[in-house]
């Protein structure tokens, strides 16, 4: 039981530590190989816009899951796109 109980001393950092060091890279890995394996692009949301993308996020998501509704969807559907083309045309810039 002597082992099992030194498990427990370490600090809460160590496991944070080992999260970020020994998990983090696999799934960003693994994650990563999804994406390109599926052709999914991902979106990336600038700082500054996130208020409005959770505002947006937040509507879609009050919305009834049996019942849909274009409207509820609207903003974020526009959210998504304006981001889209944005970060597409700021790789030539």
């Amino acid at each position: 039981m002597q082992g099992l109980s030194h498990f427990f001393t370490y600090h809460p950092i160590f496991f944070i530590a080992f999260f970020l060091v020994n998990v983090l890279p696999y799934f960003l890995y693994f994650l990563t190989k999804f994406l390109f394996v599926t052709k999914k692009k991902p979106i990336v949301i600038q700082k500054k816009e996130r208020p409005d993308y959770l505002k947006s996020l937040k509507t879609a998501d009050e919305s009834d899951l049996t019942k849909f509704k274009k409207e509820d969807y609207f903003d974020l559907v526009q959210f998504v796109s304006d981001e889209m083309i944005s970060f597409y045309w700021n790789i030539f810039l």
